[in-house]
């Protein structure tokens, strides 16, 4: 008896408990080989929408404030083997989005950072709101707007090196089965949004 006490207690305060919301992710993407890398293989397509802790997806997203900036960084991984996620193991990052412009973010700012891992190697790159710019250290375009709890944007990174071999090995971060176009995602849920 005294245990169907306690269901009932964790299940009342559960429903009670409005403030937690579990992060939400919707986004299509694909990590591409195009130009002088032709020859090597393109990663899978990635099709997300999903929940943190659901079908092997975990997601991470929040806003952290340092030396008064307030800072947006999401991280979505997917394990792999027998999840939902495929047979591969995979993320993407995006660290540190400058939120000092409001709800329509078009410079990301010096902090924004992109890693993407894809068949057993990372990628690593900063962020500009303008065209891509592998040269000038920022090989990813970063475009946000804000309504609220919902976070809606886009990522196209061209060149993007991997971490380990930055002058041999770059790709690009597209939507899937494109050459330029922009992935696209969505947001809910961030803590401290």
């Amino acid at each position: 008896m005294r245990g169907f006490a306690l269901l009932i207690l964790c299940l009342a305060s559960a429903c009670t408990n409005e403030d937690v919301v579990p992060a939400f992710v919707a986004m299509d993407y694909q990590v591409r080989c195009i130009g002088s890398c032709s020859k090597a293989r393109d990663g899978r397509m990635h099709r997300i929408s999903n929940v943190d802790g659901e079908d092997g997806l975990t997601l991470t997203c929040d806003v952290q404030v340092e030396e008064g900036e307030r800072l947006l960084s999401f991280r979505l991984a997917c394990a792999g083997g027998d999840s939902a996620c495929g047979e591969e193991e995979y993320s993407l990052e995006i660290s540190e989005i400058s939120l000092e412009q409001g709800n329509k973010i078009t410079k990301p700012g010096s902090r924004c950072e992109v890693k993407v891992t894809e068949q057993d190697t990372e990628y690593l790159g900063g962020c500009t709101g303008g065209d891509p710019d592998p040269e000038d250290g920022d090989p990813c375009s970063i475009r946000l707007d804000i309504d609220g709890s919902f976070v809606e944007g886009t990522l196209l990174c061209e060149e993007l090196p991997a971490r380990l071999a930055p002058t041999m090995i770059t790709r690009f971060i597209v939507a899937p089965a494109t050459s330029d176009d922009p992935a696209s995602f969505t947001l809910e849920g961030c803590v401290g949004l």
